[in-house]
């Protein structure tokens, strides 16, 4: 399966779904409300260190989403091992982003890009693109392409007194040159990194990236 919006930060083909195939998907689903499902919560770590939270969720026409919160979002460890913090601090607000009428949703929107002029230094700047993505004609994230990988961050938002500043900008202003360059050396440290998914125990639909022996 793969996201086919705009928005989720990682997304690929190479999910891999084990369930009890002896119960109902939707007895085994994390979390429902009327907007759709939240089908899991795992735990992502680089080089073994904690870094935040990968959800997985589908909407009420089947479409599937992948969402990320790193640790900076305020989402610790212990957070995500609780399954009644997690359900009360961010469920209704990341199913609410997949709803068609949500406040904070973007997802069914058409984002518009446009290139930006950064030189990096000690690197081969060919081989790196950065874009402003916009929805409806307003700044809301950063996209950094380095080869043929991805990162997305420093988004906007409407309240920023509640979000982590090195992620976040008021909506209606665009990033400094310090802030895109922050977020080209954070990338250039997650490319260097090898990451980890693992399973949060209240999420009986497991989610592999590589087949393992239950699949076999």
């Amino acid at each position: 399966m793969i996201s086919k919006n705009i928005m989720p930060e990682t997304c690929d083909n190479d999910w891999f779904y084990v369930h009890d195939k002896d119960k109902s998907i939707s007895s085994q689903i994390v979390y429902r409300n009327k907007y759709g499902y939240i089908l899991n919560v795992s735990k992502i770590y680089t080089n073994s260190i904690y870094f935040g939270i990968s959800i997985q969720l589908v909407d009420t026409k089947n479409k599937l989403y992948t969402m990320v919160k790193c640790k900076d979002r305020d989402i610790t460890e212990e957070q995500a091992n609780n399954k009644d913090y997690f359900l009360d601090t961010w469920a209704e607000e990341l199913l609410d982003q997949i709803s068609p009428k949500g406040e904070n949703n973007i997802f069914n929107s058409v984002a518009t890009f446009t290139k930006q002029d950064y030189t990096f230094a000690n690197i081969n700047n060919s081989n790196v693109s950065v874009a402003f993505g916009y929805v409806d004609n307003v700044y809301r994230f950063t996209n950094i392409v380095v080869g043929d990988i991805a990162s997305r961050g420093i988004y906007s938002v409407k309240d920023i007194s509640k979000k982590p500043v090195k992620v976040c900008i008021p909506i209606g202003s665009v990033p400094t040159k310090e802030q895109v360059v922050n977020l080209y050396n954070d990338t250039k440290i997650s490319l260097s990194n090898v990451w980890t998914y693992v399973n949060t125990q209240y999420s009986d639909i497991k989610i592999y990236r590589d087949k393992t022996k239950e699949l076999i």
